[in-house]
């Protein structure tokens, strides 16, 4: 079909739309925003109402008034002052008239009105439609139809709802099979064709604040350079730009080894914000981030080292605030659960609510490992102040003795060894904790962990993934290395030998496994044998060598034995103490911390690997009850990292 000719084909769908559905929702005051910097201001402490329209929440406790009532009084009680709704519209508008199902857009606009009466601005947007179609490329005319299509019904539904409600255009945009420059260009049509959509609608959209994202909703040189234009050209005061921040990638995901915030990982956060500030806020023009994180916490806390994770958000949050760049948490529920009014880690929950009107200090680590099988010295930690000093150090409840128990000399706390042995009668693992006291801002908490040689068994593939016994020992778990014999990088991080946590492999401590994933299996090379270095945050590294062969993988000196390890009888193998390595510290800044120096490894050769004593069908029985135990949150959350891989890597095609 003709372009002029689906032209006229959804003109005409649109005059009768009105027969159709009654969308317009009445009653309801609308105002009319100064600029879209004043609407942005207000919008302060955000939080994204993430995947609950593709999570089958849309037709349970979203349809119910009184659950959706309780759940703004929840979100509201927690101290975020506005809301993101992630939407995905596809197939729910008829793809010919772009007619949108009455039953769906009600029950968002359930949601949006609820919300509105609880005076939470709200902003509207495009989700997973960015990846279903809108990246189509094969006819752009007829997805930028379709695209202002759907936006023209929303935009009608919503016509008349007070001015606290604002639309994005679409969630992290990106054009296939184009490059950056031809992508950049394909954006601006879009993002001037919503502006103009919503525009011509009239009513309570002229007043209305619009929100456009730069390419992929990233925070890069040439996205914000082309933003600006696009802004100086609408010369519209009410259209304002959105983007999304998780942090540097490899951070954020835990990869290529690097773990730890660091002074290299703090001027990639300040470049971002700079650069905000270069293209938009000193030039009057408002900025969101629509969504803002850290991937691999969104798996959990194990993904990134907790204390890592906490600096990590202190630190964006306190740069937010002093940039006005209002944020918005991603969260799908595994942060904080709305339904029953808690978060699923204090620690977080208390810092980010602090972040909101000063800052915290913190100790550079929020681990202390102590080997059972050696006498304990003193500990010194580096901590970064931001102008507070140490009050107190508590054990349950009991405050320690100063020069006794610690000592602070200016930014360093030295732990003594005498306190230390007292927490390891308990033995292995998490034997007590110590709460740092600040003059102001959150305590800090160091936890201590009693640790001996781990031990792991001998495994061999299945359909799902790889699961290898474990004996942790009192360790966890911080990063993987995998090579080939000659050095190259072996798994899906061609580029680095260290592999992603979470997406090539993680430990599952309650079923005492480390798991390696299908994928990173499937990325290896059938005929070769691999060594993984298993890095854990005591110091330790266990090596560990398999080999893939007819689709199959094992344990490279694998032998069936009858019986499975049952904790530390006789040494690890493999097991290597390097716990004289350096410690990797952070030095600190003004008003932040400084460098931090890497663990370095050389890959040693001629390691033979532990040998195998778990029967098959213990094997078997693990991987099903692994398997049938994953949830489904889980799921969509690798579903959606994994999206946003493939963005990134489209994203950075080179130009013509």
């Amino acid at each position: 079909m003709k372009f002029n000719m689906r032209k006229v084909i959804v003109f005409a769908g649109f005059l009768f739309l009105p027969l159709g559905c009654n969308f317009t929702i009445k009653g309801q005051k609308v105002y009319a925003q100064a600029s879209a910097k004043e609407y942005a201001t207000s919008l302060e402490n955000g939080y994204n109402l993430g995947n609950t329209f593709e999570s089958g929440m849309e037709d349970t406790v979203l349809k119910d008034e009184a659950a959706v009532r309780q759940m703004l009084t929840n979100i509201k009680s927690q101290g975020f002052t506005s809301l993101r709704i992630p939407i995905t519209w596809t197939g729910h508008f008829n793809t010919e008239t772009y007619v949108i199902e009455p039953d769906y857009i009600e029950q968002i606009g359930l949601v949006v009105r609820l919300a509105v009466e609880e005076g939470f601005p709200v902003v509207i947007t495009m989700y997973n439609d960015s990846f279903e179609w809108i990246c189509d490329t094969s006819d752009f005319d007829a997805t930028l139809a379709r695209f202002q299509g759907v936006w023209l019904q929303i935009g009608t539904y919503f016509k008349d709802y007070s001015d606290l409600v604002s639309f994005e255009a679409v969630n992290t945009p990106y054009f296939k099979d184009k490059t950056q420059k031809q992508q950049l260009k394909l954006l601006k049509k879009l993002n001037k064709g919503f502006v103009t959509t919503i525009r011509s609608i009239g009513g309570g959209n002229t007043g209305r604040v619009l929100f456009v994202p730069t390419l992929n909703s990233m925070i890069t040189e040439e996205a914000c350079k082309s933003m600006a234009a696009l802004i100086k050209d609408m010369q519209d005061p009410l259209v304002a730009v959105s983007v999304e921040y998780y942090g540097p990638w490899n951070f954020s995901v835990n990869a290529a080894n690097e773990l730890k915030w660091n002074k290299a990982i703090l001027e990639s956060v300040k470049d971002t914000f700079e650069l905000l500030e270069k293209y938009f806020t000193q030039k009057d023009t408002a900025v969101i981030m629509s969504e803002f994180g850290l991937y691999g916490y969104g798996q959990g806390k194990d993904g990134v080292n907790h204390g890592q994770v906490l600096k990590y958000f202190e630190n964006v949050t306190y740069l937010a605030n002093k940039n006005q760049v209002p944020m918005f948490l991603w969260d799908t529920g595994n942060l904080y659960n709305w339904v029953t009014n808690t978060w699923k880690d204090a620690d977080f929950e208390q810092l980010l609510k602090q972040a909101r009107t000063g800052r915290s200090a913190y100790c550079t680590e929020d681990s202390i490992y102590c080997a059972l099988d050696k006498e304990q010295s003193d500990v010194e930690i580096k901590m970064a102040l931001h102008g507070f000093s140490v009050t107190s150090l508590v054990v349950e409840g009991r405050e320690l003795v100063y020069d006794t128990d610690y000592l602070v000399n200016g930014n360093v706390l030295t732990i003594r060894g005498s306190l230390l042995s007292s927490f390891l009668i308990k033995g292995e693992g998490q034997v007590g904790s110590i709460q740092v006291n600040y003059s102001e801002g959150c305590p800090w908490t160091l936890k201590v962990y009693g640790y001996g040689q781990p031990l792991l068994d001998s495994a061999a593939s299945t359909e799902e993934g790889m699961s290898i016994k474990t004996a942790f020992a009192g360790n966890r778990l911080a990063t993987m290395e995998s090579v080939y014999d000659g050095g190259a990088a072996a798994g899906p991080l061609a580029w680095t030998t260290y592999q992603e946590y979470g997406y090539s492999f993680y430990a599952d401590y309650e079923n005492s496994t480390i798991k390696l994933t299908k994928e990173f299996l499937n990325s290896l090379e059938e005929g070769k044998v691999v060594t993984l270095v298993f890095h854990f945050e005591s110091g330790l590294t266990y090596h560990y060598t398999m080999k893939k062969e007819a689709g199959v993988v094992k344990e490279a000196n694998y032998s069936e034995q009858s019986t499975s390890i049952t904790g530390l009888e006789g040494d690890a193998a493999n097991g290597t103490d390097e716990a004289g390595q350096q410690n990797a510290v952070e030095q600190e800044a003004v008003q932040t911390e400084a460098d931090d120096t890497k663990v370095q490894n050389v890959f040693k050769q001629g390691v033979s690997s532990a040998k195998g004593t778990m029967s098959i069908d213990m094997r078997m029985i693990l991987t099903i009850i692994m398997f049938v135990t994953a949830v489904g949150t889980i799921y969509l959350w690798f579903h959606y990292r994994k999206k946003r891989k493939e963005e990134k890597n489209i994203y950075f095609v080179e130009d013509d």
